[in-house]
């Protein structure tokens, strides 16, 4: 009886938690797929839309206000930062986060993701279960993995 309060109280806290609505923009079609099967495998994450590069993420995170955006560095026309400067610099999305990814990753990109207003920016090399634990915990702290 005991584990079945348990799971029961497991089952309410999980309906609960808030849902990460994210928006994902990589020029790779392969890489963005991975990284949008593995969001999808969290009851707790949607995928909301995807995007082959910043024009676009930009033009459906003003349609779609996701919580995240979970953008490549280096995309074609208007690139991560870009991005991530001009949500930042939109009041209308004041409550969207930017979570950068990249496959070259320094402490000057980390500053310039900064000052462009990104939550924070990783290595395209983490692994897929340490991207999507960094995208909930922008929005429900402390999911992320310690």
């Amino acid at each position: 009886m005991a584990g079945d309060d348990r799971a029961q109280r497991e089952g309410e806290d999980h309906r609960r938690a808030p849902r990460v609505t994210v928006l994902v923009a990589d020029d790779n079609a392969r890489f963005r797929a991975g990284i949008v099967r593995a969001l999808r495998r969290h009851d707790d994450v949607d995928v909301v839309a995807e995007a082959e590069d910043g024009a676009e993420a930009l033009e459906r995170v003003r349609a779609l206000r996701p919580a995240v955006v979970l953008a490549d560095v280096r995309m074609p026309g208007l690139d991560g930062l870009g991005l991530a400067r001009a949500v930042t610099d939109d009041p209308a999305l004041r409550d969207v986060r930017v979570l950068l990814l990249s496959a070259r990753h320094d402490a000057a990109l980390q500053a310039d993701a900064a000052d462009a207003g990104a939550v924070d920016c990783l290595d395209k090399s983490t692994s897929r279960r340490e991207i999507c634990d960094a995208v909930r915990g922008v929005v429900v702290p402390g999911t992320a993995a310690s």
